[in-house]
């Protein structure tokens, strides 16, 4: 057994000190990483930033989460991004309700507004929107999605993740 397992099993403070990282290394390495939809820890990460937020609710365990372009990939089709590698990047994606993400498939902000809020649609139905916090932050409060708001959240993330990691002693 190692010996960090040994001391957690005993109720034994343990200590990552021989572990840390060096924090510009783990930003590097963060930003040259792709965080494509399938892998794991895209959602991780995003599971992490959404709940980073104390007002961020939990979702019920049976809500079935999907990865969300906030900027739309079809919207690139019209409005290419400067840097198209920034539509892959963690500060273009959010996790989003399956039931919200089939409706929110607009290209622009403006057209997931609706959907990302509550809304009554054509037959009188209250269609309930999204539970993340920040999603309905940034409908809210930004009348579109641009380019400057991917790198700005990315930078965020990214961050705040360090910040976290040293909070925790994991970076030295």
């Amino acid at each position: 057994m190692f010996p960090a397992m040994a001391n957690i099993v005993n109720g034994r403070d343990v200590s990552f000190s021989n572990y840390r990282f060096g924090r510009e290394d783990v930003i590097t390495r963060i930003r040259a990483f792709q965080f494509t939809n399938q892998r794991a820890i895209t959602r991780s990460m995003l599971a992490w930033w959404a709940y980073h937020d104390p007002a961020q609710e939990l979702w019920d365990n049976d809500t079935v989460l999907e990865v969300e372009h906030i900027y739309a990939r079809k919207r690139t089709e019209v409005e290419p991004l400067r840097d198209r590698s920034n539509l892959e990047t963690l500060g273009n994606k959010a996790l989003l309700e399956k039931r919200v993400n089939i409706r929110a498939a607009g290209y622009r902000l403006s057209d997931k507004r609706k959907y990302y809020e509550d809304f009554v649609d054509g037959n009188g139905m209250i269609r309930e929107g999204t539970k993340n916090v920040e999603l309905l932050g940034i409908v809210q409060s930004k009348a579109d999605f641009i380019e400057a708001d991917i790198v700005d959240r990315t930078n965020d993330i990214i961050g705040s993740f360090v910040d976290f990691m040293d909070s925790v002693g994991l970076i030295g």
